[in-house]
């Protein structure tokens, strides 16, 4: 386990999650019916760019994140799979006159994620091309392979958007030859605590159709000066008046016992939260946490329980949210 989590920051640690989906948005009307649609800006991305972004109800509330990214052939959806008939039957609702296809291509895409110091060596070698070096850029290496800029838990990362056929030779190919280079492969329980370290939610888990993206800390996903989008109206309120109830902070306990999820958060025995993703952390070897506090009380330092009396734990908020 430790040499999987150390390749993130000593060579690459490469990971090959199966809960990816894609969706191609094609047609004429593809760029102004999806900047209308989502919460981020896509009219003025250019050929080759993309952004996160996120899909909204009308109330604000966050139904479904994903990246995308604006291609010669269409605007890309790289989403978790889980999401995939959300955001299709969401977005579908909308098109009526517009020359907008959704195409659910995800039985053709499987995506790779390269992090760590060597990321950037070992994909130039493997690809024979210079790696893009803006977050979120995308080259076309061959028509069934996009290498794009995306580092998520470390400061250097790459996707590689392949077909699944080649997925699992391509795998073994990097693992054989770039061991020199620190490559390991990442299981899903490693990565899971270096998404919790990093402080990154998950759909579904740290945040549901119940969230405000302004809770979760997405402030990234959202364009305040592309015009109208769908929860647009909500999101504004909340920037601008009233702000939202609760934040989305990373939470150091002390002693040894991981949290149950869904543990209150408590300060002088009153509850100000909740517990929505936890684990024992290696790097400071004690359980840590992800949760929604009071916004008044989501403050760096901030001294709180978690549990139920007498057996909750101590702890401190950390860090504030702040996706990499």
């Amino acid at each position: 386990m430790h040499d999987q989590y150390e390749s993130i920051s000593k060579g690459t640690g490469l990971f090959d999650p199966k809960d990816r989906g894609v969706v191609w948005v094609r047609g004429s009307d593809r760029v102004s019916f999806l900047h209308a649609m989502i919460s981020n800006d896509v009219q003025e991305l250019e050929t080759g760019q993309g952004r996160y972004g996120l899909f909204l109800s009308h109330t604000g509330r966050i139904l479904c994140d994903f990246d995308f990214y604006k291609l010669d052939a269409g605007i890309l959806i790289d989403i978790d799979v889980s999401l995939l008939s959300d955001l299709l039957e969401g977005l579908g609702r909308f098109i009526i006159m517009e020359d907008v296809v959704l195409e659910n291509a995800t039985v053709n895409w499987q995506r790779l994620s390269l992090q760590g110091p060597t990321a950037e060596e070992i994909v130039e070698d493997l690809l024979e091309v210079e790696a893009p070096n803006r977050e979120f850029e995308v080259k076309s290496v061959q028509d069934d392979l996009f290498l794009i800029n995306r580092p998520s838990l470390a400061k250097v990362g790459y996707h590689l958007l392949i077909h699944p056929d080649s997925a699992e030779e391509l795998v073994q190919h990097i693992l054989s030859h770039y061991g020199h280079l620190g490559v390991v492969q990442i299981e899903e329980p490693v990565w899971e605590i270096l998404r919790i370290e990093s402080g990154l939610p998950r759909f579904g888990i740290d945040m549901t159709s119940k969230n405000h993206p302004l809770e979760s800390g997405l402030e990234e996903a959202i364009s305040l000066t592309k015009g109208c989008f769908v929860g647009q109206e909500a999101v504004a309120k909340a920037v601008h008046l009233g702000g939202v109830p609760k934040k989305l902070v990373k939470i150091l306990l002390e002693g040894s016992e991981v949290p149950v999820i869904g543990s209150d958060l408590l300060i002088e025995g009153n509850s100000v939260g909740i517990v929505t993703s936890a684990t024992k952390s290696i790097f400071h070897g004690v359980p840590i946490a992800l949760g929604y506090i009071k916004r008044g009380m989501a403050k760096v330092g901030q001294k709180v329980q978690v549990g139920t009396p007498p057996d909750f734990q101590q702890a401190t908020i950390v860090e504030s949210f702040k996706r990499l």
